[in-house]
This record gives structure tokens, sequence and C-alpha cells, in this order.
């Protein structure tokens, strides 16, 4: 696959993280997935609830010795490896995207 001259490449810049926001009523911390793109911020909420004391943000896991957390751990597992299916989707096919292109297609 040859790209036309001039053409603009399929330049973006992404970043993303786990975050723990939002102390519940209950004591528990919602996780979301932030990602910036183009220096725009999207929060992606999980509907996964830890308590603060399992949350490690430097590392991005929960700790702790509950099955529960090892399945928590997987789903954040999940959720990363679908925000990379996505950036690859738009980098193969040579598209620049936004964070409402990059929403639809995580949400599919």
């Amino acid at each position: 696959m040859t790209r036309q001259k001039n053409a603009k490449p399929n330049v973006f810049k992404y970043t993303a993280k786990f975050v723990a926001i939002n102390l519940r009523k209950n004591g528990m911390l919602s996780l979301y997935l932030q990602v910036f793109i183009n220096r725009e911020r999207l929060r992606i909420p999980l509907n996964i609830f830890v308590k603060p004391e399992d949350w490690i943000a430097n590392r991005e896991i929960i700790v702790g010795s509950s099955p529960e957390n090892a399945d928590l751990n997987l789903l954040l597992q999940g959720h990363k490896a679908k925000l990379h299916d996505v950036i690859m989707y738009f980098r193969l096919r040579h598209k620049t995207f936004d964070k409402h292109q990059f929403l639809e297609r995580f949400n599919l």
C-alpha cells in the first residue's frame, strides 16, 4: 500500500489510565477509564466499585485476597485490551479520530 504524495499522515496522540474517583456514600470508589485524545479528556464509567484501601493508583490494580478482586482486575485488563483494539482499528485504517468517534467505536 502506498501513500499519496502530500497525504497527511495519521497523527493522533492519546494516553489512557484507570482512575478512581467519586467516593460514594457506601465508602466505595468508582473506577473510570480516562482517555486523553489530542488533549481532550474522556472518562468512561466502568461500573466497577472498589474499597479505597484496595485500589493502588500508580499500578492501576485492585489488591486484596478476595477472589472478587482478581475478577475485577481481569475486567480492567479486558477494558484495556478493548481500548487498544479501538486504537489499532483507527491506526490500521490510517484514520484520525476524535473522542466522539472513539467512544462510538469503544461501545460497540
